[in-house]
């Protein structure tokens, strides 16, 4: 589960980051595209686990340490996307 908390709230806003320096894009829909990426998971991740890991505990785990990791995430995604964008 780790694994998977860290690829949605660091990893992919990162990517969209570099994708969007490959990509010429206007500066406010890049910002809003990297902010995107690094929100945390909500309903999606409670759906995902019960309907394959038959366990609905997991992903309300998930649920909370994402929006948790993404009080200290978002802004530091503002602050790259105002600095780098």
């Amino acid at each position: 589960m780790a694994t998977s908390t860290i690829i949605k709230v660091l990893f992919l806003p990162f990517i969209a980051f570099f994708a969007l320096h490959l990509i010429e894009m206007d500066s406010t829909i890049g910002k809003i595209i990297i902010l995107q990426a690094g929100m945390p998971t909500f309903l999606l991740a409670t759906v995902l686990f019960s309907r394959y890991t038959k366990s609905d505990d997991l992903g309300v785990v998930n649920i909370i340490i994402t929006s948790a990791i993404s009080l200290l995430s978002i802004p530091l995604l503002i602050i790259v996307s105002i600095n780098y964008l």
